[in-house]
């Protein structure tokens, strides 16, 4: 409650979360849209531009990184702006968030092909899953071989899946350039 961190939040937060958290999602938003309604979906100025947005994604759901964005930021604002009102609140608001996101993600399958579907999927699910035992660790719910055994197995598993997007990404590179 400071002035110097009134200041803060006024002249450097504020700023960075309108420009950056908010305008530059939403300006690209609206530039893909203008693109693909002048020039069309699979135009060379719009895949050339904006390729790193629109790549991926079926016809129908070009914007869908703009989604993915939106829960990247809701859970940032999550862990900062909850922290203060304890993790039982951050866990119940990222954990309605997660299941939200992947609701939508079975539901709208935004991607072109089912593989990038089956992998976002997997990842929106193995975080909530790592999200769900780390509360196991807060409430101390095991006792210590119980927690390194529950340890193990969520760190087993993003490992695994980690290496299963990375095979997923060598064999498309080997199928591309043989």
């Amino acid at each position: 409650d400071s002035a110097a961190h009134i200041c803060y939040i006024l002249f450097v937060s504020l700023p960075v979360l309108i420009v950056f958290v908010i305008g530059y999602p939403f300006i690209i938003i609206v530039l893909v849209w203008r693109s693909i309604h002048r020039h069309g979906w699979m135009d060379e100025k719009t895949m050339f531009r904006y390729a790193v947005f629109v790549s991926g994604y079926g016809r129908d759901h070009w914007y869908w990184e703009a989604v993915v964005c939106a829960r990247k930021v809701l859970l940032s604002m999550i862990s900062v702006f909850l922290g203060r009102y304890g993790p039982e609140l951050q866990f119940f608001f990222a954990s309605l968030l997660l299941v939200s996101s992947m609701i939508m993600q079975i539901d709208s399958r935004p991607f072109a092909n089912k593989q990038l579907n089956t992998i976002e999927t997997a990842g929106v699910g193995i975080l909530f899953l790592s999200l769900y035992n780390g509360m196991f660790f807060f409430w101390n719910l095991l006792d210590q071989d119980g927690l390194n055994t529950l340890a193990w197995i969520t760190i087993s598993i993003n490992i695994y899946y980690a290496f299963w997007v990375l095979g997923a990404v060598c064999e498309d590179m080997l199928h591309r350039h043989p």
